[in-house]
């Protein structure tokens, strides 16, 4: 085999000098940082209601696992659709009150 490696993606060999060149040079560090606490609060609620969903059609009762399916479907589409995140929401619901007894 030669000196040039074969690249995973077809693309990365034409691709890689060019933004090594003109796009990050340019491409500045973020201000800051947005908190990733409440999308991970997300993931987890919609792992929690996927997760029982499927037990409750292991267990043979369906119309809670639709139900549940149906309600982690629309949160994801809401957010996929409009950028809402429902979870995010609830998390930053769930923390005012521990903010509002700090102070």
């Amino acid at each position: 085999m030669s000196a040039n490696k074969v690249s995973a993606c077809p693309l990365r060999a034409h691709i890689d000098p060019r933004l090594a060149r003109f796009i990050w040079p340019r491409v500045q560090a973020p201000r800051a940082l947005e908190d990733a606490r409440p999308a991970r609060f997300a993931q987890v609620i919609g792992f929690v209601f996927t997760a029982l969903a499927l037990v409750f059609f292991i267990v043979d009762f369906d119309l809670a696992g639709y139900c549940l399916t149906a309600l982690a479907f629309g949160a994801a589409a809401l957010n996929a659709g409009t950028g809402l995140c429902l979870g995010c929401k609830v998390y930053r619901l769930i923390g005012r009150p521990k903010s509002a007894e700090r102070s």
